[in-house]
């Protein structure tokens, strides 16, 4: 399995995931949310890093991250959504985390940190197997509208 960019060719992969992961677009119209994707990504300098997991010609999943750095811990990969479609998952879960852990080395970064939504922790036992810890006891995520 290997990563490459996201491009426009892979929106309705994309929107699928969205649709599956968050159960559906209750912040946008279809249509919004593609524009969005496509002036948010599919530019010169997009806003954050979107990639597709490939298996041979087959979509895995995506990854959607941005590079950002704490002052305590140094360069960190800040994964705000990942996705693997259904007929993936089992195995596809675990390539993606040890792609994006490699991704992670690769950019030089020192932690990949995600959050999740605490009613759906289905995931957790697969992040203790590949070595994630669980931060909830050390940190606590806020967040507003600017």
């Amino acid at each position: 399995m290997h990563f490459r960019s996201a491009t426009q060719d892979d929106l309705e992969f994309l929107i699928q995931g969205f649709h599956e992961t968050h159960g559906g677009l209750s912040h946008a119209s279809e249509e919004e949310f593609r524009g969005r994707l496509k002036n948010d990504f599919f530019v010169q300098h997009p806003k954050a890093t979107l990639l597709i997991l490939e298996e041979k010609k087959d979509k895995v999943g995506y990854v959607l991250f941005s590079q950002s750095y704490f002052a305590s811990t140094g360069p960190v990969l800040w994964v705000s959504q990942a996705y693997v479609a259904p007929e993936f998952r089992g195995k596809g879960s675990r390539a993606l985390l040890n792609a994006m852990k490699d991704k992670a080395k690769e950019l030089g970064a020192l932690r990949l940190i995600w959050a999740t939504d605490a009613k759906k922790s289905a995931l957790s036992p697969l992040w203790k197997r590949i070595g994630a810890k669980d931060w909830t006891s050390d940190y606590t995520f806020w967040g507003m509208k600017p």
